[in-house]
């Protein structure tokens, strides 16, 4: 992610001679595994961290969302809306890999 600077894979792999920023599908991959983090550690429910990384990333505010805004965070907020673009996120990634060979 954008925020690790120096801790990422960006920096590890621009020192090997592969600059990730320069693939096309990589802020689709970066969001992808934002969302996955998302599934992996907190089971879909959306927090300060999360939604805040999402704005950085991609500009959208889970904030301007009515449905959202109207629950969090008095009450868990499930976020399911990224799995209905899985099908993107998979050619994305087949495309992504394409270009690392």
């Amino acid at each position: 992610m954008p925020w690790h600077k120096k801790n990422g894979a960006i920096p590890l792999l621009l020192d090997v001679g592969v600059d990730l920023e320069k693939l096309s599908d990589f802020p689709t991959i970066q969001e992808l595994m934002l969302h996955r983090h998302l599934y992996a550690h907190n089971l879909g429910v959306i927090d300060d961290s999360y939604i805040e990384d999402l704005k950085n990333l991609t500009g959208t505010d889970l904030l301007d969302k009515p449905e959202i805004s109207s629950k969090y965070p008095a009450e868990d907020v499930y976020w399911f809306e990224p799995l209905g673009r899985i099908n993107l996120y998979i050619e994305a990634v087949r495309r992504f890999c394409n270009e690392l060979t």
